[in-house]
Parts: C-alpha cells; structure tokens; sequence
C-alpha cells in the first residue's frame, strides 16, 4: 500500500512539474 502511495505521490508530482513548466513556459 505504501509503495502505491508513494507512485501516486510521485506521478502527481510530475504532472505538477509539467503545469508549472507550461507556465513558465508561457
């Protein structure tokens, strides 16, 4: 369970990283 928290932990992070890069982008 832990380990499944943690990748959805890490892929919401990522996605995070990929809005603020289109900001940043823009």
């Amino acid at each position: 369970e832990r380990f499944e928290k943690e990748l959805t932990a890490e892929e919401m992070l990522k996605g995070y990283l990929k809005i603020y890069k289109k900001i940043t982008s823009k």
